[in-house]
């Protein structure tokens, strides 16, 4: 008969990736939930759960502003299915990527939130 041979968990300490891949998507979720709550941005419906990839739904002029400290990219044409609302459809509006890397903190998703809030006023 056949082998136990389980595998024995070692004190719980997770792979370095999976501890990474972890840090980055709960970052994403916070990048999410800050540029809902205090910009206003709109989150592409497409946007994946538990991915370290949040896709927005921003003004390409207050886009063009943060990308001057920040790297994101646009990831292309806003589509219906990205909208909950049709009122949403804006002529600027562009969907961007933003990723979240596995070093990211809160105080760097703060600080880029803060540079969409001040660009979006200088629009």
């Amino acid at each position: 008969g056949g082998g136990g041979g389980g595998s024995s968990s070692g004190g719980g300490n997770l792979p370095l990736w999976l501890t990474n891949a972890r840090t980055a998507n709960t970052q994403a979720r916070y990048l999410a939930q800050q540029l809902r709550e205090r910009a206003s941005i709109a989150i592409a419906r497409c946007t994946p759960v538990d991915t370290n990839a949040v896709y927005v739904l921003m003004d390409e002029r207050v886009a063009a502003m943060v990308q001057q400290r920040f790297e994101f990219f646009e990831w292309g044409p806003v589509e219906s299915a990205d909208i909950d609302d049709d009122n949403h459809h804006h002529h600027h509006l562009r969907k961007y990527r933003l990723m979240c890397a596995f070093d990211a903190t809160s105080a760097l998703v703060d600080d880029f939130v803060d540079e969409v809030c001040r660009a979006q006023r200088a629009v």
